[in-house]
């Protein structure tokens, strides 16, 4: 384990797919460190819109900072990453699905994270998957020593 790592760079960039492509126009990332009970470790990050959907993947391009070194975040603490979109009928942005890594996780290089249903479970015991198909967020983890 390194000192003083911190979970810098987490590029949301890599993909994650669309149900319907006309749904998530205005797709949006939302990052959040949360412990086991819910209470933020952290601000909460927004990506802007996504920057582009090809092939059923909605792409977001940019990088999220998590500020925090690794080694001091207690047990339980996971990063989620919450997939956002406008619902026109309703004038609101609602959440799609959502999936974390959980602190043993964090690492460097491509991370694949399923998706589940709302609402989030920040304790993670009641997951239901977002589908029976295999869909799942990608990213990559980029981590910096101080």
């Amino acid at each position: 384990m390194r000192s003083n790592t911190e979970v810098d760079n987490e590029r949301a960039e890599d993909k994650i797919p669309a149900l319907e492509e006309d749904e998530f126009a205005d797709g949006q990332l939302r990052r959040k460190m949360q412990d086991y009970l819910g209470v933020a470790m952290t601000a909460i990050q927004d990506t802007p819109v996504a920057s582009l959907i090809k092939d059923n993947f909605i792409i977001f391009n940019v990088a999220v900072e998590v500020q925090k070194c690794i080694e001091y975040l207690p047990s339980g603490v996971a990063v989620f990453f919450e997939l956002k979109h406008f619902k026109p009928k309703k004038h609101k942005k609602s959440l799609k699905c959502y999936g974390f890594l959980e602190r043993d996780e964090i690492k460097p290089g491509a991370a694949v994270l399923e998706l589940y249903q709302k609402p989030i479970d920040y304790r993670r015991r009641k997951l239901k998957l977002l589908t029976v198909k295999a869909l799942y967020l990608h990213l990559h983890l980029t981590l910096h020593t101080m």
